[in-house]
């Protein structure tokens, strides 16, 4: 996105990539396939690994220069009283802005998806595909201000039962963001961390964490947050 003047994202507004990265098992740091629990993706940090399956996705990206679209969680799979085969959730999108100025009050979001928990009726069980990861957002302005958000948050995990033993899928890795600026006053919040999972007797675990780099095009200071 270029704008050769001014740019506002007004309080309230939200401009949103969540979920419109890569889909289900693909991308460089697409989540594998798990039983029941599905893994989740990786970016910034790898994918929370579920409990049918030890590793998540792989990290990947450029830290200075993120533009990698968010991959997908891993499927869940099964065969109770049929065959089945659940997408896990998309990985967030990739947004670059180039401008004069950049007054941001409103939120900018490039998610990833949660896989969610599914019914299986006829098994009476619920599975949980693996979650997405988040995406990509890059920055480059003369002036920066406002207090709104960035996010490249990856996607929660979820709970699946098989019966009344307990599945949890992965959690997807927070994405990667880096703002260039030649002034800021900006005094919003970045968020870039991995996915949360629920707390069970089953093991799944949390997407790792994601980056963020300020980067002072004028005076040469840098700062690079691993949230």
């Amino acid at each position: 996105l270029v704008v050769p003047g001014s740019m506002s994202v007004a309080a309230g507004t939200t401009i949103s990539g969540n979920g419109l990265g890569f889909p289900s098992r693909t991308g460089p740091g697409a989540g594998p396939t798990g039983t029941y629990g599905g893994t989740g993706a990786g970016h910034s940090g790898e994918g929370g690994r579920s409990t049918s399956f030890g590793q998540g996705g792989v990290a990947y990206g450029n830290t200075l220069r993120p533009a990698s679209l968010g991959s997908g969680g891993g499927n869940a799979v099964g065969s109770d009283c049929y065959s089945w085969n659940y997408p896990g959730g998309a990985g967030g999108a990739a947004l670059r802005i180039l401008a004069g100025a950049l007054q941001l009050l409103g939120t900018v979001s490039m998610n990833g998806a949660t896989g969610g928990s599914i019914s299986v009726s006829c098994a009476n069980s619920y599975i949980a595909p693996g979650a997405g990861s988040g995406g990509s957002i890059w920055i480059d302005v003369g002036s920066f201000s406002g207090t709104g958000t960035l996010s490249v948050m990856g996607g929660d995990g979820a709970r699946a039962y098989q019966r009344t033993t307990p599945y949890l899928a992965g959690a997807g890795s927070a994405g990667r963001m880096a703002v260039y600026y030649n002034t800021s006053t900006f005094s919003g919040a970045f968020k870039a961390s991995g996915g949360m999972q629920v707390i069970d007797d089953g093991f799944g675990e949390g997407g790792g964490h994601g980056t963020v780099y300020l980067h002072n095009k004028q005076s040469g200071w840098n700062q690079l947050l691993v949230n």
